[in-house]
């Protein structure tokens, strides 16, 4: 399955999901050397300097918008796999390699269409304060890195639900983790337990099944991790 991708290259922009919201037309990508304004999930900053690989691609979204962010990351860990990187998926939409985040992915729908932004740490320098739990991949080149994600994103976005979901399964470092969930009106802690047939993840807490819909999970105390 093909698809054929319009590229357009910036040096330096706000974000590229600004500049391809604005040029909303289906299989453009834009990316940038340098993002001075990028954004992730729930209005966090995103540190973009030169050496990254930043993008964003406008494409039509699965029948369930939330799964594009799942099959999105099942796009870029098989295309690290190709260059011989092995990354996992942890929910919703961060991408690991050897424990530490290397890139994360941002969805946002705009009619028909959606933006599909991927930042990954190539040759750019990590902040000192990010060190701890951020990892850059400099042996990796951006346009191969680039032209193997938008590939396997073809691909991806057009599989049913419950294909995206079993992908996206295949590679978690989620499922059987102790986490700590933070939503606006609560935070809770307990083990992941799998992925509803919506691609929303089920936690089990002292209190029952909770539905992670919008919130931030992190991977917290090790020792309570079960193993699914």
């Amino acid at each position: 399955m093909t698809c054929s991708f319009r590229i357009l290259y910036f040096e330096r922009v706000s974000s590229t999901q600004d500049v391809a919201k604005k040029n909303l037309k289906e299989n453009l990508v834009v990316v940038a050397e340098e993002m001075y304004a990028g954004r992730g999930r729930r209005g966090h900053k995103w540190h973009a300097p030169r050496g990254g690989l930043w993008m964003s691609a406008v494409v039509k979204p699965p029948e369930k918008m939330h799964l594009l962010t799942l099959a999105a990351g099942v796009a870029v860990v098989k295309a690290l796999s190709e260059l011989n990187i092995s990354a996992g998926l942890k929910y919703p939409n961060d991408i690991f390699v050897n424990g530490k985040k290397a890139g994360g992915i941002l969805t946002e729908l705009y009619g028909e269409l959606a933006v599909v932004g991927i930042g990954i740490n190539l040759q750019n320098q990590i902040p000192d304060e990010l060190r701890d739990i951020a990892i850059s991949l400099p042996d990796i080149k951006r346009d191969a890195l680039l032209g193997s994600i938008l590939k396997n994103l073809c691909g991806e976005i057009k599989k049913s639900p419950a294909e995206i979901i079993r992908e996206w399964k295949q590679h978690s470092i989620t499922l059987g983790r102790w986490v700590r969930v933070s939503e606006v009106r609560e935070v809770y802690e307990g083990i992941a337990m799998d992925l509803d047939e919506d691609g929303f993840l089920l936690v089990k807490t002292d209190a029952g099944i909770k539905r992670v819909v919008a919130g931030d999970v992190a991977f917290i105390n090790p020792e309570k991790d079960y193993i699914l």
